[in-house]
């Protein structure tokens, strides 16, 4: 008997561009069809059934359905299925239980366009469909993600729920700045926070009477690479800018590789924070190694990159 074998191609989700609708009960599947001496059937009219088997390759199909309107290899033998769109010969895709088992992928196909299937392939899905997955444990789908250009910045980090973080402009707004023109006049407790720049920056923005290194980031509103325009920005609190310097590396890479001079890679410098640490010093990173240092407020210039929620 000739053998057929397939090449499986990438699982791709079907995701809604709307959050909050019902996730999508499809699977756009690829493969590629050769013969049993690994020759490409381009142009042929094929028969084939796909099963979802449970826990093992020759476990229980949970799932089964055909195609009667046989699909057609294209010119490089490969065919493009949803999976949950064909006629369903055992069980109903939309009850799967992703989130319960390990499940395999079976390919049968018939070359002569029939039903008379063999099997060509057996494969396990290793990563279960997401939204699918989401949608069994009540899970939310990320619609964010770190390094995406959004919110007139880039996004540094990304709560649990996928919708809401941080967002740092795409260049040092200051290189040489000083963090208070009060260089020895002590905030207190409303400009010590950890967590919270946003309170922070206030503080001191009402300390200072000329500039500080919080009214550069006030003042600052970015230029529209594509993501709209902001003039909320603040600078970040310690916790703030150690998130920062933890996702610097996949910050640089899309820094450096979007093809735009204005959006500017992290330097290995001193980045000021926000949160105060005594009357003459305030806290700073050292984006070389990710030291927190106690900086100077007047006499130890430091970089600045805003922040901004979302």
């Amino acid at each position: 008997m000739r053998r057929f074998y397939v090449t499986l191609g990438l699982l791709l989700f079907c995701f809604s561009s709307v959050l909050t609708a019902q996730v999508p009960q499809k699977i756009n599947y690829q493969v590629v069809i050769r013969d049993g001496n690994g020759i490409i059937l381009a142009g042929t009219a094929i028969g084939i059934r796909i099963g979802i088997l449970q826990n093992s390759p020759s476990g229980a199909a949970v799932y089964q359905e055909a195609y009667p309107q046989n699909p057609v290899t294209n010119a490089y033998g490969v065919v493009n299925l949803q999976i949950g769109s064909g006629m369903p010969q055992i069980g109903n895709f939309a009850s799967i239980n992703w989130a319960g088992a390990v499940y395999y992928i079976r390919i049968e196909v018939d070359p002569a366009g029939g039903t008379s299937y063999s099997v060509t392939s057996t494969s396990q899905l290793l990563s279960v469909p997401y939204a699918f997955y989401a949608d069994e444990t009540g899970a939310a789908v990320p619609s964010h993600y770190v390094g995406e250009f959004y919110g007139g910045g880039i996004v540094f980090y990304v709560d649990h729920t996928g919708n809401h973080g941080l967002i740092c402009s795409v260049a040092d707004i200051g290189t040489t700045t000083t963090w208070s023109d009060q260089p020895t006049a002590l905030i207190g407790p409303t400009a010590q926070s950890d967590w919270n720049g946003e309170a922070n920056s206030a503080a001191m923005i009402l300390q200072s009477i000329s500039a500080s290194a919080a009214d550069m980031c006030d003042t600052y509103i970015n230029t529209n690479y594509g993501t709209g325009t902001f003039n909320d920005w603040y600078l970040p609190a310690i916790d703030q800018l150690n998130l920062l310097y933890h996702s610097k590396y996949i910050l640089n890479k899309t820094l450096e590789s979007d093809g735009n001079g204005a959006t500017v890679p992290i330097e290995k410098a001193v980045y000021w924070s926000s949160t105060e640490n005594a009357a003459i010093s305030a806290w700073a990173i050292d984006f070389t190694i990710g030291s927190v240092i106690g900086n100077d407020k007047l006499c130890t210039p430091s970089r600045v990159r805003a922040i901004r929620n979302f």
